[in-house]
């Protein structure tokens, strides 16, 4: 039954990243690590569904507390799906949204297109490296490559999700569906921020990390994260 393929097959994708990946994932968690170090930020952003991956990482439980998303609501979905579709391939919208972010040398972007083939995800990395940033690219390498996209020659670092082109990985009578861009990007975007809070931790520091609202004691251990990030995050 499709359910156990798709679980098969999600589960089969997550070894893979495993298995070819972490050499990278390594590599970027030092990178975070390094900027948490140095209390610099580490910005997140996609559009359309990519958007859901950048928001994973800003402001929850257990998360790096030194993330900040940048937040366009018009390739998020609130105008509407066609709107937002045709925003994210937009010329020029891109270097637009950077501008609002004060992004520093030392800072890091995480641009997530599965694709990577949007004209607003590519002139905000662009716009990161050009202020010194250093810029993490999540996205699916295969799909990257049939579209040439030029994000693979932006980022510094590249995080491969493995997953197929167009995404969706079960064929029911020549339709295909249950993507797995989502599970697979966020599998690798906590591993990797696990990975820095270790790195953290031996180097004697401090782990930035927020805590359920609804723990004990959970208020006043967020409230240092915020008070020492806030004017800094932009959307805390």
């Amino acid at each position: 039954m499709s359910l156990e393929r798709y679980s098969t097959a999600v589960l089969a994708l997550l070894q893979t990243i495993l298995e070819q990946e972490t050499p990278v994932l390594r590599t970027a968690a030092a990178w975070i690590a390094d900027a948490v170090a140095q209390d610099r930020l580490i910005y997140t952003f996609g559009t359309g569904h990519s958007h859901v991956l950048a928001s994973e990482m800003f402001h929850r439980a257990g998360g790096l507390a030194s993330v900040s998303l940048m937040i366009e609501p018009g390739t998020t979905f609130q105008v509407g799906a066609l709107a937002g579709t045709l925003l994210e391939r937009t010329a020029g919208y891109g270097s637009i949204i950077a501008e609002r972010y004060p992004i520093e040398p030392g800072d890091l972007l995480i641009a997530i297109s599965n694709s990577a083939a949007n004209a607003v995800v590519l002139e905000v990395a662009q716009a990161a490296k050009a202020k010194g940033a250093r810029v993490i690219a999540l996205l699916s390498r295969q799909y990257a490559q049939m579209k040439q996209s030029p994000l693979l020659g932006i980022a510094d670092l590249v995080l491969d999700n493995h997953g197929p082109v167009g995404d969706a990985i079960v064929a029911i009578n020549g339709e295909t569906v249950g993507p797995v861009s989502t599970v697979a990007g966020a599998f690798i975007l906590n591993a990797v921020w696990c990975e820095a809070a270790e790195l953290l931790y031996g180097r004697g520091l401090p782990i930035p990390a927020y805590r359920s609202s609804n723990m004990p004691g959970a208020e006043a251990h967020n409230a240092r994260w915020i008070e020492h990030l806030k004017g800094r995050v932009r959307h805390l």
